[in-house]
């Protein structure tokens, strides 16, 4: 019996589905032998009955449980607002509770939403961990099926994630599915310019010495108001990034407001950036070294620089714009300039009462009579 002889009519008519599924009248039925279904690939030898069977089985399991599929994303959206959230617990620098971020999440909601929403609010958002999820998986649920609502439970819940961590939890952000993924394969031309979100959700500039941005007269604390015109209010600081840079030589416009109150506009070309490479020099207070931000390569960058340094020189240290880096780097930086027994304990670093020791086994390169570390509203701890 080939695919083309299989009674297909009477045993496929629970198959059928409505239109705006699968661009098919409602009252026609799928069928085996239906040249649309086969899309011209015929299997052209033959099927036992049961096969044909295992065939039809298989269909229906395939075009039937939607319902299915939507618990699938149900229950995934639950587990991904668990596994933040414990992550929170785990990490975050100083305590937060559950509740909060919950409430900020519902919150977030309730503002994208109409008027009909309002009456969702909880009036409590638990006491603990189970009874905040409880919380939100209540709510998400409820507002899931409002009129007009054509977000799914994960899209909510990601969505909300990402709003609350990056303004809820300093120091961190929350990655939509694909963001990386996009960001990793944008075009490397960029413009010299880094964003920071303030508290109150807008995108504050820091543009690079010399860079496009810099030369068009966008300065420090600038606000980005919009990217080729698009508005970057509620943006994700990740998708921001991602629309300023682009291929090499080619152009972006940016509007900021500045400090003082005027509105610049700005066509800026996007240029490969220059390799920070850290540098020493010799000025009238003695040499200094430059370092423009922590990598992998810095602790052999900067070894055959001290090296170069005569015992007892007061060395000034420049850390002014570094945005930071490599934690580890910046440990093994440190331990090139202190002594003491290896391995040796740079610094504690505390989560939530537990401490972990950072430790290096970098030696002392050279002694110096002092040390002058200048830094200024760009440098961040790495």
């Amino acid at each position: 019996m080939s695919v083309r002889d299989f009674p297909s009519r009477a045993p496929c008519r629970a198959l059928r589905r409505p239109r705006r599924e699968f661009g098919r009248k409602p009252d026609a039925p799928w069928r085996i032998g239906d040249s649309k279904f086969e899309g011209g690939n015929r299997l052209g030898g033959k099927l036992s009955g049961w096969a044909g069977l295992v065939l039809l089985l298989i269909i229906s399991s395939l075009l039937a449980p939607a319902p299915a599929r939507a618990q699938q994303e149900d229950e995934a959206a639950w587990a991904l607002w668990a596994q933040v959230m414990d992550e929170v617990a785990a990490s975050y620098y100083q305590p937060i509770t559950e509740a909060a971020l919950t409430e900020a999440a519902v919150d977030f909601w309730l503002g994208r939403s109409g008027p009909a929403a309002a009456k969702l609010k909880p009036a409590d958002y638990g006491a603990d961990s189970a009874a905040s999820r409880k919380v939100l998986k209540d709510f998400v649920i409820k507002a899931s099926t409002l009129p007009g609502r054509r977000s799914t439970a994960f899209e909510m819940v990601e969505s909300a994630l990402a709003e609350v961590v990056e303004k809820q939890l300093k120091f961190s952000h929350y990655f939509v599915s694909g963001d990386v993924e996009a960001f990793q394969k944008v075009d490397k031309g960029q413009v010299g310019l880094t964003l920071e979100r303030a508290e109150d959700g807008r995108f504050l500039c820091r543009p690079s010495e010399g860079a496009a941005a810099w030369v068009a007269g966008i300065r420090k604390g600038d606000e980005l108001v919009s990217i080729d015109g698009r508005s970057v209010r509620g943006m994700a600081l990740l998708r921001a990034g991602t629309l300023i840079r682009g291929p090499v030589d080619s152009s972006v416009s940016v509007q900021v407001r500045q400090i003082s109150g005027r509105t610049l506009t700005a066509e800026l070309r996007r240029e490969v950036p220059p390799r920070g490479v850290i540098s020493l020099t010799q000025g009238a207070g003695g040499p200094m070294i430059r370092i423009p931000s922590f990598t992998l390569d810095t602790v052999k960058e900067l070894k055959p620089l001290l090296q170069q340094l005569p015992a007892k020189s007061i060395l000034t240290l420049d850390l002014r714009g570094n945005p930071g880096g490599d934690t580890s780097a910046a440990v093994e930086t440190a331990g090139l300039f202190l002594p003491g027994e290896r391995p040796l304990t740079i610094a504690i670093r505390q989560a939530k009462g537990q401490d972990t020791p950072l430790i290096t086994k970098q030696s002392q390169i050279v002694t110096l009579r002092g040390v002058t570390v200048l830094v200024d509203g760009g440098t961040a701890s790495a």
